[in-house]
């Protein structure tokens, strides 16, 4: 039986003089025989090349488990594989390389032509792009690193109680991006349901008071789950019809996703007034994430 592939053969020496037997032209006939089935039909050990270079002119080169290189190496070539594989140093690929399996990058990849993925790419890390990304099909990205926006107003006028603050319920929905508002539930509020810098803000219309009195006072403030001014403004005399305060706040670090903004107004005088959406000025509640 051949040494080969589990150990190097290792023939008896032979002096001048000495009977050659059967057996030793038969072992050399198993070895050399055991070599070729391995080039011929598939190595099955490692193959290490500690100097010089492993050339292949005709021929594909088939690695059916992992190939290690511990070097820069160059394939002018189509390359195949089938299993992992794992480069410590550079690579160069002139031709085209198909991953039919996992193909994991440690470090960077740098590509100077173009690439096509037909399948899933997974990135945990940064993505930098120094130029235009063009998707031919549809693309996402994970909900934590999507933007994050929501703006509610009211759809008619609602009653804006007097001395003390209040807290339009927004029954209309600008935009939202899904969990940041509901227009049945809680809908005073706006959800700042991802951990992150979010810009905010509010502003408050409020219709002439009844009966030829004047509103001495308006105030409007953005509230961190109804108990942390996050910003304010407060107004005067004002003798027109239309009165409107606009207050803009952040950049406001959440820390939970459970934390939610309110806007409160607050005005003295005048019998009945109500809160309104005109086109000219409106009532608005607003949040936007800036980043994670």
């Amino acid at each position: 039986m051949a040494s080969y592939p589990v150990s190097v053969f290792s023939p008896a020496s032979k002096s001048a003089g000495d009977t050659i037997q059967p057996a030793h032209i038969n072992d050399l006939d198993s070895e050399v025989a055991a070599v070729e089935e391995g080039l011929l039909n598939g190595l099955n050990h490692a193959l290490t090349v500690s100097t010089g270079g492993l050339t292949v002119s005709t021929g594909n080169v088939i690695f059916g488990q992992n190939l290690s290189v511990a070097a820069g190496s160059t394939f002018t070539g189509a390359v195949v594989m089938s299993s992992g594989l794992s480069v410590a140093g550079g690579s160069t690929f002139t031709g085209s390389m198909v991953a039919s399996s996992n193909l994991s990058v440690g470090k960077n990849l740098n590509v100077a032509g173009k690439s096509t993925l037909t399948g899933t790419l997974q990135l945990d890390g940064a993505v930098t792009l120094n130029a235009a990304l063009t998707l031919g099909g549809s693309g996402s990205l994970p909900a934590a690193s999507r933007a994050r926006s929501a703006k509610v107003t009211v759809a008619a006028t609602v009653a804006a109680a007097i001395g003390s603050y209040f807290s339009p319920l927004w029954n209309t929905q600008t935009h939202t991006t899904a969990g940041m508002h509901s227009t049945a539930t809680n809908s005073s509020r706006i959800a700042l349901n991802s951990s992150g810098v979010w810009m905010c803000g509010a502003q408050l219309e409020l219709s002439q008071a009844t009966g030829g009195s004047t509103l001495t006072d308006m105030r409007v403030r953005v509230m961190l789950n109804d108990a942390t001014s996050l910003g304010a403004v407060k107004g005067g005399v004002y003798p027109p019809a239309v009165h409107a305060l606009n207050v803009t706040c952040g950049p406001h670090i959440a820390t939970t996703t459970g934390d939610y903004i309110t806007m409160q107004g607050y005005r003295t005088q005048g019998s009945t007034m109500s809160v309104l959406n005109s086109t000219q000025y409106g009532s608005y509640l607003w949040a936007y994430k800036v980043s994670d």
